[in-house]
């Protein structure tokens, strides 16, 4: 049976194990990485770095990261799918470790948080996000910026 200090301490601690990656491709530009579930959901994560033209961090490296599930029996990848499998904990663990792995010099972390309906920012999502990077980079700082988290690494 799982107890809620339990769930409690895989967001706040960010110690559930994540899934085996593998690197699809990498360049200058980017990387696209992708990973399997236990419920057979594929997921890819896009990361594309860029660097900043804004006034609060000039000329600093930065990468975005977009995230696509793809549930079993899908045909293609989506931000908008709700998985639902009780994974979120895994997974969002595994999308921290490979943010760590590729952050190398960037200094800025820039993502969109999908929105559930009635919503007018993805704040729910938005909370799970910054509470695996606050754990995963304990120096981080967040900005928003529209409807895209500016998370920028001091």
């Amino acid at each position: 049976m799982i107890k809620l200090i339990d769930l409690l301490n895989e967001v706040g601690e960010g110690t559930s194990k994540p899934y085996e990656w593998e690197e699809i491709s990498a360049d200058d530009w980017g990387a696209y990485i992708r990973f399997l579930t236990d419920s057979e959901t594929e997921y890819q994560v896009n990361l594309e770095y860029f660097t900043s033209n804004l006034p609060l961090t000039p000329d600093l490296p930065g990468m975005a990261v977009e995230f696509l599930a793809k549930p079993k029996g899908e045909y293609d990848f989506s931000n908008t799918v709700v998985v639902n499998k009780g994974e979120v904990y895994r997974v969002m663990s595994t999308i921290a470790n490979i943010i760590k792995y590729y952050l190398k010099d960037n200094k800025i972390i820039t993502y969109s948080p999908e929105k559930k309906s009635g919503e007018d920012f993805g704040k729910q999502r938005d909370n799970l996000y910054k509470a695996f990077m606050k754990k995963s980079i304990p120096s981080i700082k967040f900005e928003q910026k529209g409807e895209t988290i500016w998370a920028i690494i001091l």
